[in-house]
This record gives structure tokens, C-alpha cells and sequence, in this order.
């Protein structure tokens, strides 16, 4: 029965395989292997009987019974890191495993120490579907997957192919597929070219990249192939571990965490005690200090005069001390397998790290939990802050560079007691920072931070509350408008439109203002009035809806992304400046929320490089700078009339300017092209136009509401007021910044949270709906780099507002019981 059972088994695996290989293209002669396996991953019905063929024959072990719902998956092999943790992290009721994909001869097992589960992979149709399955099997058990490697952001190695410049890593096609399934991603970084410039870490050594092999290969180490990958990490990534890295570049956004978290060392490993094999028993001399010094990957790293760790300088100590008479001899390690070399470690008295890379590293911290005075650079400042800062302050490591490192050495071998104190200094160190238990409670911790940790509330399953984002105003003296349109028979714009554009024009002191059928429409028409085309570029912030961005394509311009400041969400202007070429013909901040652009500061660049300034003002009526209204401080000004915004007509927008010329080019554009004279249009023909006209039924919707702007404002900045007591001082929420000099006008009350998405999801589920700030471009496919988009740099404000910001419903007949219910609720879920 049993040799029946496995030969159907093995005969409906068989029929899936070719069924599989045949629909996605695998039986042909040149397979598009990217495309192959987004045939199988994307095609329901092959994903279905991959599906049926991972029960069948699945290729990770059984999830654990007892599991408490918290899983991860750790991928590529990170020497012996990821399998201590994946161990630890079981310990305490994880699902966990350590996979490493490889290929059919594995060349790194002289660095690493084994695995839970290790797949080979060869370059054929068979290893394909092996990858997209055990994808799948990831997608259906883990809620994360925590990888290393730079450009290892695939789970099959064939797959890290394209990426033919330096600065487009490969497609992280297997990655987005997990992230569209729902699981976090998770990167540790690996070293000095991991998101950070070589120019910038250069600066930051002093010169480090003059020792190293790889300054003049631009495909293993450049500006732009490290930028490159770090972009995509800030893109993909929602964790990364930078284990003591300087905040350099793309490793000071705000999902870099500095201090140790997944690199851990068992101390019962590397205990002081552990008894050494003979066979790697060193034989001394009485008396004799042994200074240990190792380069691993010396053959690869060291070559052609290549000294990155500063080897040089130790050889060099060491004979300068062996020539004052001084016992002392030098243990170089090198070409030692990874599993082995606590066993020579723990027999040195001094050990010498890295003399240029300005922190430590792997060998680093094993001698430090071996109980060792380390001897190496390090450089004190870096940018870290919090912990990270601690644990640099705290470090025991005995700085030393090439030109102070043989006095160092010679007190250390002289002063026996010396050594044993920083030793004694180095095992606590360690302990505190770097042990599987203390390295494994803090990634618990930041796993929970980005909605990984066990849930402290279930999501209810029927809401309790009825509270919206928001209600739009409709009263009485709407309707009574809407309905006079309706009787006059006008529908088309006309006397309701011309009434609400001199409405708007009276409220904000002057100013021609033509009322369009949406804000996309007008920046549309704004950047035409202005002559921006195809060759010109336009600064928008990263942080804004696409709509900002949309209007710059459509008129053929390039994009330029910018950063926004992490408190406003206005556009940062620093990264401004850093954004602008001879190209730049318009600036198009974004007035977050109806909170004010800081044009004190944006006037006096626009007077030193002369762009233009369009301000995406969709949020911002009734806002002011100075006491000067929004839609007086730009070239052009647009407004939304979308039902979230201050006043409404359900869908439509608003263009402001003071300039007659570009006023009547708009109203001609928006007229089909139709002339305009004395700012009303006349049937013939100018130009090639579109039809951008807001209706009289909409406009009257407006009409009424402009009427109460002054009590609409009142509610919401009331409102707002209430919010900003209740919230003040409570752990875990940071109120956004509004623009000094700047009042808000209150679209939108947004704050800061940390696990921002799980409290989405309850507070939806509650019944009450809140809202992610608005899109970090960057992010999206539509926004990725290329001829018509740029990224002007780093964009730690954009992705810390992005994963972080938080709307809570607010709308004019709110209640003040309606509002001590979302305080209530956002606070037990804090």
C-alpha cells in the first residue's frame, strides 16, 4: 500500500513539473529565467499546484507545533550568526529557521558553520521550480525573512542576475514577491560598501579605500554601486541592521538600527576556559606574549599590495618590539576555518583588530567574549545616537592606529595586569552587547517595532465604533445652492464658478484664481503656464501623493526627488539645494497636511539659483506664513477641492496667481485653447487646450462652504488643540512640527507612532478609520530611477515619515466623545 501511495505521489509531482516547465516557458531553448519564475509565482493557477506539490514535497522541514505565531526566516549564511539566533530565537517560541541557498559546490564553508536547512541550486528548469516552491513555502509559514549579503536579495543564486550598471542592482523579483505576500523584510549589513559612497567612507577613515583592492573596481565597490544597493535596501528593506556601522549616506535613514542586534557569539563557545585540541596548540616560550592578527580572505582581500586591515603596521610592531628585546611573538591567522579559530584565539594574550576601518568586527567581538584585550581603530564618532552611541562609549577595543600602535603594543606586553583588566572589561562587554541572549532580545524588540512581535491586543472581528477619517460638510445652505443650480438649468461652468473663484480670490486678499476639474490638472496647467517641458527638471518632495509627481510627467519634465524634513513633512532644504541643476526650472513644494511652507528660507534659494515655485498647496487653504495666506506666497498655488480637504466640491481644484499673463494662458488651456481677453474667454482658437472646466453643480458645493471657512477653520484647529493635550507626553507618539512663523490650517492631524501598520490595522478594525500619512515616491514602481526620474540622494525624512506617520480622523462635527474614543483606543495599543 505504502509503494502504491508514493508512486502517486511521485506521478502527480511529476505531471505538476511538466505541466509547470511547459506554461512557463522552462522546455524552450533560452529561458527567461526572470520571467519564468514570474510566470510560476504570478499565474494562479501555477502557483496553486506548486502549492499542492510543497505539500506533497515540501522542501523546509515542519513548522513546530508549539509556535506562538512570531516566525522568521533567516537566509544566505552570515558566518555561524544566523543559525545562533535562528536557535535562540526557537528558545523562545519562534518559528525560525537559517536557509542557505546555494549553488552545486558551495566554496563557503571554510567561513561558515552550518545551516538548519541548505538548498543547492543549479542553472536549470528542475532548480526553478525547487525556488519558486520553497518561495511559496516562505510565503505561507513566515511573517519575515532576514537576509545578508549585498545583492543577495534573492532566494535561488541564479536569479541575482541584471543589474547591468553599476548602480541598479539586480531585481529583487523572489523579494517582491514575499513583500506583496506580507512579510517583512530584514537585511544585515555586511560591510564599508553596504549603502554607503566610497567617497563617503573614505572621508569618514581618512583614507581606508587607499589600502583596499577593490577602490578601482566599480563592480564590487563604487559611489554609485553602493548607493545603488543602498537604494534599493531604504526601497525594500523594513528593518536593516547596520551592527555598528557609521550613519553614513543610506545607512542613516530611519530604518537602520546602529547597534548590535544579528551578529551574535555563543559564550559558551567562545568561553575563556574551553579546552584547546592539540592539534592547534601553539607551543610557547616562557615568558612569550603571543599578539594575535588575522586576515581570513587574505588571498582575495590582500593582494597586489592591498593591506585594508593595516597587517603591515602589526608586522612592522612587532619586530620593532622584538628588537627592543621585548618576549613578544606574532600568531597571523589566516587560511584557518571559521569553526576552528576560537581554539587559536583563545591562546593569544593581545589581539590586534583593524587599524582603518574606524569599528570591529567579526574576529573583534569573539576575542572580546574569549575575555582578550583587543587593540584596533576606533573611531568615536559616527553619527550614532541611543544605544548605538552607548555601546560605542562602553567598547573596551584599545584604540591604536598605525603610528600609535607599537606604543600601545609595548605597554600591553609589559603590563601583565593591564591585560587582564581590559580582558575582564572585554568578556562583560561582550556579554552585555554581543551574546546570543542580549543580541537576541533586542532583534525581538525591533522586530516587534515593525509589527513582528506577538499582537498585544487580538484585531476584533465586529467594530465598536463608527468614527470616519472624515465627513464632509453638507448643509442645509449646500443643498439650497446645489439646488439653484439645478433649477437654472446651467450645469457647465458659470455664474456659481465665477462666484466661487471670486470667493477664494476675496479670501485670500487678491490673486486670479480659475477653479479646474482637479489639483492634478492644476499643476498640469500651472507647469505649462510656465513653459516646463521635456529637458527641464522639477524638484518635488518624496513625500507627497503621486499626483505631485504625475503632473511633472505628463508634461514630459523630469522628476527630481527630494527629502522632507522628519518633524514638518515639508520639503527638506538642504536636500533642495543638493537636488538643483542648471536643468531646475520649478520647485514644487508640498504644504504637508495644510501645514506651511517655510518660504523665508525657500525664497532666498529661488533668488540665488532662479527657479520657479509651484506649491502643491492641495491641503493648505486657510494656512498662513507670517500672517500671509497661502496662495499669495508662490509664482502659482494650487489647491484641492477633494472631500478630505478644507473646503469641498467632491472632486476639482484651484489655481492661483498674481501674474495676468500665465492667469489667462490657464484659463485659455483649460477652455479647449480658446483666446482670452480681459480674463474672459472667447470662442477662437490659441492654442491646443483640454477641457479642465469645473462645473457650476460643484462649484455651488464650494460657494456654500466658503461662507463658513472661518468656522470651519476654527472647529479644526479646536479640534487639533484637544488632540495635541490628549496625546502630549505619552510614550510612543511624537506630534508632527508645524512650520515656525506657520499657521497650520489642520486638513490632517498626523503624528508619528512606531509599529505604525499593526495599530492601523486595529484601529480600522475597531471601527475607526486612520489613515497612513500619504507615499514615499521612492517606493513605488512608478518612481524608480531612470531617464525622466532622478533621486537627489539619501531620504531618511521621506521613509521615517512614510513608516511611521499616522492620520486620526478629523472633521468638523466631530464629537468630543468621538475623539476620547481614539485617544482611548490609540493608547492601549501603544
Amino acid at each position: 500500500m505504502n509503494v502504491l501511495l508514493e508512486r502517486v505521489r511521485r506521478g502527480i509531482i511529476d505531471r505538476i513539473d511538466r505541466f509547470c516547465r511547459d506554461r512557463a516557458g522552462l522546455d524552450g531553448g533560452v529561458v527567461d529565467e526572470l520571467a519564468a519564475v514570474n510566470s510560476l509565482l504570478s499565474q494562479p493557477l501555477l502557483h496553486r499546484l506548486l502549492t499542492v506539490r510543497a505539500w506533497l514535497s515540501p522542501l523546509l522541514p515542519p513548522a513546530p507545533r508549539d509556535r506562538d505565531g512570531r516566525s522568521v526566516v533567516f537566509v544566505h549564511n552570515a558566518y555561524y550568526h544566523f543559525t545562533l539566533m535562528a536557535a535562540e530565537l526557537r528558545r523562545r517560541g519562534w518559528d525560525a529557521l537559517s536557509l542557505h541557498p546555494a549553488g552545486m559546490v558551495d566554496h563557503d564553508d571554510f567561513l561558515y558553520q552550518g545551516q538548519d536547512v541548505l538548498l543547492r541550486f543549479a542553472a536549470d528548469a528542475a532548480s526553478l521550480l525547487r525556488g519558486a516552491q520553497v518561495l511559496i513555502e516562505i510565503g505561507r509559514r513566515f511573517k519575515a525573512i532576514h537576509f545578508y549579503g549585498i545583492n543577495n536579495m534573492v532566494v535561488n543564486p541564479h536569479l541575482n542576475i541584471g543589474g547591468a550598471r553599476p548602480e541598479t542592482p539586480a531585481y529583487p523579483l523572489e523579494f517582491e514577491y514575499l513583500k506583496r505576500r506580507g512579510l517583512k523584510i530584514v537585511y544585515s549589513v555586511v560591510g564599508c560598501n553596504d549603502g554607503i559612497s566610497q567617497t563617503a567612507w573614505n572621508r569618514w577613515t581618512g583614507g581606508m579605500c587607499g589600502q583596499c583592492r577593490f577602490r578601482d573596481q566599480p563592480g564590487v565597490c563604487s559611489d554609485l554601486r553602493n548607493l545603488g544597493w543602498g537604494h534599493r535596501l531604504a526601497t525594500m528593506a523594513d528593518l536593516v541592521c547596520a551592527e555598528m556601522m557609521p550613519r553614513l549616506d543610506y545607512l542613516a535613514n530611519p530604518k537602520v538600527r546602529s547597534f548590535p542586534l544579528s551578529y551574535p557569539v555563543d559564550p559558551t563557545l567562545w568561553a575563556p576556559d574551553i579546552a584547546v585540541p592539540d592539534h592547534h596548540r601553539i607551543e610557547r616560550q616562557p615568558g612569550e606574549v603571543l599578539v594575535l592578527h588575522g586576515f581570513a580572505n587574505q588571498a582575495r582581500r590582500g593582494c597586489n599590495g592591498a593591506d585594508p586591515k593595516g597587517s603591515k603596521w602589526v608586522f612592522a610592531a612587532i619586530e620593532q618590539l622584538r628588537s627592543e628585546g621585548l618576549n613578544v611573538r606574532l600568531i597571523f591567522l589566516n587560511a584557518v576555518p571559521s569553526r576552528e579559530v576560537r581554539y587559536i584565539q583563545v591562546q593569544a594574550d593581545i589581539v590586534v583588530d583593524q587599524l582603518h576601518f574606524g569599528r570591529y568586527g567579526a574576529q573583534a567581538r569573539e576575542c572580546l567574549m574569549l575575555g582578550k584585550p583587543v587593540v584596533g581603530f576606533l573611531k568615536p564618532e559616527g553619527g550614532e545616537s541611543g544605544e548605538a552611541r552607548r555601546c560605542v562609549d562602553e567598547c573596551p577595543i584599545v584604540n591604536a592606529t598605525p603610528r600609535t600602535l607599537v606604543d600601545v603594543l609595548r605597554d600591553l606586553v609589559r603590563d601583565a595586569g593591564m591585560r587582564r583588566s581590559i580582558g575582564e572589561a572585554s568578556r562583560a562587554f561582550a556579554l552585555a552587547w554581543h551574546s546570543t541572549p542580549s543580541c537576541a532580545g533586542r532583534l525581538e524588540r525591533e522586530y516587534a517595532r515593525i509589527g513582528l512581535g506577538r499582537s498585544r491586543r487580538p484585531i476584533p472581528r465586529t467594530p465598536m465604533y463608527n468614527i470616519p477619517l472624515i465627513r464632509p460638510i453638507v448643509t442645509q445652505a449646500v443643498k439650497d445652492r446645489v439646488n439653484a443650480v439645478l433649477d437654472s438649468r446651467y450645469l457647465s461652468e458659470g455664474p456659481a464658478t465665477r462666484a466661487f473663484e471670486k470667493a477664494v480670490s476675496d479670501y485670500l486678499g487678491g490673486g486670479h484664481v480659475h477653479a479646474v476639474t482637479s489639483a492634478t490638472t492644476g499643476l498640469e496647467l500651472a507647469l505649462r503656464a510656465l513653459g516646463v517641458g521635456p529637458g527641464d527638471e522639477v524638484v518635488v518632495p518624496d513625500f507627497t501623493y503621486p499626483a505631485t509627481a504625475d503632473a511633472v510627467a505628463i508634461v514630459g519634465a523630469t522628476t527630481v526627488l527630494a527629502d522632507v524634513d522628519s518633524g514638518t513633512m515639508i520639503m527638506d532644504f538642504a536636500s533642495l539645494e543638493r537636488s538643483l541643476s542648471p536643468r531646475t526650472k520649478v520647485v514644487m513644494p508640498v504644504s504637508a497636511f495644510g501645514n506651511p511652507v517655510d518660504y523665508r528660507l525657500l525664497n532666498a534659494l529661488k533668488e540665488k539659483h532662479g527657479f520657479r515655485v509651484i506649491e502643491d498647496a492641495a491641503p493648505a487653504l486657510g494656512a498662513s506664513l507670517d500672517g500671509v495666506k497661502v496662495g499669495r506666497l508662490a509664482d502659482i498655488t494650487v489647491f484641492s477641492l477633494h472631500p478630505r480637504k478644507i473646503i469641498t466640491t467632491g472632486e476639482g481644484g484651484l489655481v492661483v496667481t498674481d501674474n495676468a499673463e500665465w492667469a489667462d494662458w490657464i484659463n485659455s488651456y483649460k477652455h479647449f485653447g480658446m483666446g482670452v481677453v480681459d480674463g474672459t474667454v472667447h470662442p477662437f482658437f490659441q492654442r491646443i487646450g483640454t477641457n479642465g472646466k469645473l462645473s457650476d453643480i460643484l462649484a455651488a458645493v464650494g460657494l456654500a462652504q466658503m461662507e463658513m471657512i472661518d468656522e470651519i477653520l476654527s472647529r479644526r484647529r479646536a479640534l487639533s488643540s484637544r488632540y495635541e493635550e490628549k496625546l502630549a507626553g505619552i510614550d510612543g507618539v511624537t506630534l508632527s512640527a508645524t512650520t515656525p512663523g506657520g499657521e497650520h490650517c489642520r486638513q490632517s492631524f498626523a503624528i508619528f507612532v512606531d509599529d505604525r501598520d499593526r495599530i492601523l490595522r486595529h484601529m480600522r478594525a475597531l471601527g475607526i478609520e486612520v489613515q497612513i500619512g500619504t507615499y514615499a515616491l521612492h517606493r513605488e514602481l512608478a518612481f524608480q530611477p531612470g531617464d525622466r526620474l532622478r533621486v537627489s540622494g539619501p531620504l531618511p525624512g521621506s521613509l521615517h515619515a512614510f513608516n511611521h506617520c499616522l492620520v486620526l480622523p478629523l472633521y468638523h462635527d466631530m464629537t468630543h466623545d468621538e475623539q476620547d474614543a481614539v485617544v482611548t483606543e490609540l493608547k492601549a495599543l501603544l
